[in-house]
C-alpha cells in the first residue's frame, strides 16, 4: 500500500484518506494536504524528495540539485522565517564550522543560503542509518560501535574542537 506522510509531524504511514488520523500526533489532514506532502517540491535551486530527519534545530531533507546531477542533504532551520536572530546565528555558525573541517569521515558542506526567509545548508547525502540508530535498534553492539568510533580518531578530534558540530555529520566506511 502506498505510504503517506503527516503534514504536521512528518510521520509516515499508510496513505492518508480524508478521515485518516495521524498515529503519532493525532492530526486529521485532508486528502489534498496528504497528496501535496507526497509530491516533490521545490526549494530554491533544490527539489525536495523526502524528509529524512528532524531535530531541535532543523529538518533534514533528501533533495536533488536542479542543475547538477547529485542528491544532497538539505538542512533547513526548523523555525523557518520565524527564526530569531540568535537561532539564525547558531545555524549559520554550525554550517560554517562544518565547512571548515576537512576529513574523509566528515560530510562536507556544499552550500549555505536563504530561500524566502528560510535558512539552509546542504551537504553530501549519505544513505544509511546513524550509529546511534543502529545501537538503539540493537543492530550493532555498543562494543562494535566503540570500535567504529576508534577507527576515526582524527575525525573525533576535529569534532571535539568544533562545539556546534553534530555527531550525525560523521560517517564511517565501516557502516
Amino acid at each position: 500500500m502506498p505510504k503517506g506522510r503527516c503534514t504536521q509531524c512528518g510521520a509516515e504511514f499508510d496513505r492518508l484518506e480524508e478521515e485518516s488520523i495521524c498515529p503519532r500526533c493525532g492530526t486529521r489532514p485532508s486528502a489534498r494536504q496528504a497528496a501535496a506532502a507526497e509530491r516533490p517540491r521545490e526549494f530554491g535551486k533544490y527539489v525536495i524528495l523526502e524528509e529524512v530527519n528532524r531535530g531541535a534545530m532543523g529538518i533534514v531533507y533528501r533533495a536533488r540539485e536542479k542543475h547538477l546531477p547529485r542528491e544532497v542533504a538539505l538542512k533547513v532551520l526548523i523555525a523557518g522565517e520565524h527564526a530569531s536572530e540568535e537561532q539564525v546565528r547558531r545555524f549559520v555558525r554550525e554550517a560554517r564550522a562544518v565547512a571548515r573541517l576537512r576529513h574523509p569521515n566528515i560530510v562536507p558542506i556544499h552550500d549555505i543560503g536563504e530561500v524566502e526567509g528560510k535558512h539552509y545548508f546542504t551537504m553530501d547525502f549519505v544513505r544509511g542509518r546513524s550509529l546511534a540508530a543502529l545501537i538503539e535498534e540493537g543492530t550493532i553492539a555498543p562494543a562494535r560501535a566503540l570500535d567504529i568510533v576508534q577507527l576515526n580518531p582524527a575525525a573525533l578530534k576535529i569534532v571535539v574542537n568544533a562545539p556546534t558540530f553534530s555527531g550525525q555529520d560523521i560517517i564511517s566506511p565501516a557502516l
